[in-house]
């Protein structure tokens, strides 16, 4: 079967040769044309949206404001800020039909030095923006590979017992909720999120018991 592009109804073709393997190779590569015929009508209707001049930072709005209206605020105010400051800059102003895979790599290493974990933002933004672009105009689907050589951990500097034990005893001093703040992280390791988002209730006094029962950040507001 294949698809009449004029009347849209699809028609009946019949293939024939000698034998049943010769046919049967006939019959495989009339699919394929056919199938190559439908797949190239449905990108030829979708670029017809395609400005040749449309740009990376065009395609990188319209899909922060797909996330905007479906993903978390934070998880747009995330986005956001990777491609603001680390792919915005180096591919932002580039027409799409200019864009090529190298022009892709060189965002990573115009970023350097830089984390495997904001590598893995970096190109998981971009990628998603990409696909965003194929889906929706046709665009070719580079895909930017994150790092994935193991760097050496910087070493943490921790306080010594000594030290902990000055600070512990100058935290008992004059108490104050800053103070009460920092003696509940050094004792028991909750993050500062944790510590702000704290209320009475997640006390349990007569059996000595915290609970944790949810998280606070503190995220821009766009404008």
């Amino acid at each position: 079967y294949s698809l009449d592009i004029v009347s849209g109804k699809r028609r009946c073709h019949s293939v024939y040769a000698r034998t049943y393997t010769d046919t049967k190779k006939k019959l495989i590569t009339a699919k394929n044309n056919a199938i190559s015929m439908q797949t190239a009508q449905k990108e030829s209707e979708r670029n017809v949206a395609y400005d040749q001049n449309m740009t990376l930072n065009d395609i990188a709005d319209e899909w922060l404001q797909e996330i905007h209206k479906k993903r978390k605020y934070s998880t747009y105010i995330k986005y956001s800020d990777v491609y603001d400051t680390h792919i915005q800059p180096v591919l932002g102003s580039l027409s799409l039909s200019s864009l090529t895979q190298k022009n892709m790599d060189q965002v990573l290493i115009a970023n350097q030095p830089i984390s495997q974990s904001l590598s893995a933002s970096i190109s998981c933004v971009l990628n998603q923006i990409m696909k965003y672009g194929a889906k929706e105009y046709g665009t070719i689907p580079y895909k930017l590979k994150p790092e994935t050589e193991r760097k050496e951990r910087m070493e943490v500097e921790v306080l010594t017992i000594s030290e902990q034990s000055r600070l512990i005893n100058w935290l008992h001093e004059d108490m104050n909720i800053s103070k009460a703040g920092i003696l509940l992280c050094m004792t028991t390791g909750i993050r500062l999120g944790e510590i702000c988002a704290l209320k009475w209730e997640d006390i349990d006094f007569e059996n000595n018991v915290l609970s944790i029962q949810r998280t606070v950040q503190r995220i821009p507001i766009k404008g």
